[in-house]
């Protein structure tokens, strides 16, 4: 069973242009068939290819790299969690606020609304026009049963 061109490069994780450089240089050999392409033994191309997913320290390296990475995303996906559940409780605690003050705001508003609809409109003019009133003095006469003389010293 031979390999066609473009299964050769996906076997060596290589471009079918480098199998084809490779087989025109000499340093890889292949046959044509009926139809007219390249076909390439298995053991001819990893003499000279090693297999995709056999490519050692290269591998290891990117492999590294790639759980490096991952550990690097969970990371920041654990720290964006933390974040999300705090912003999630101070918008709550705002909320609480925002309608504690609402309830503030409207009670104050019915108030005034209910201070000012009460009197006619003709009263709360005189209210305004009206002169102060002098105070009393709140003085029993000295003839009344509840009079007690006042003390000099």
């Amino acid at each position: 069973m031979s390999y066609s061109l473009s299964e050769a490069a996906t076997a060596c994780g290589v471009y079918k242009s480098t199998i084809l450089r490779s087989i025109k240089a000499g340093r890889l050999t292949g046959t044509k068939d009926a139809l007219g392409q390249w076909r390439i033994e298995p053991a001819e191309l990893h003499r000279v290819y090693p297999p995709a997913g056999s490519n050692g320290a290269q591998n290891n390296v990117t492999r590294l790299h790639a759980m490096t990475a991952l550990l690097e995303a969970q990371h920041r996906a654990t720290l964006a969690e933390v974040q999300l559940a705090q912003l999630k409780t101070v918008l709550e605690d705002m909320r609480g606020e925002r309608d504690h003050w609402r309830t503030h705001a409207g009670a104050t508003q019915r108030l005034l609304v209910d201070a000012t609809a009460r009197r006619p409109w003709w009263k709360r003019v005189a209210a305004l026009v009206r002169p102060a009133a002098s105070p009393r003095p709140c003085v029993t006469p000295p003839h009344s049963p509840r009079y007690v003389a006042p003390r000099h010293a």
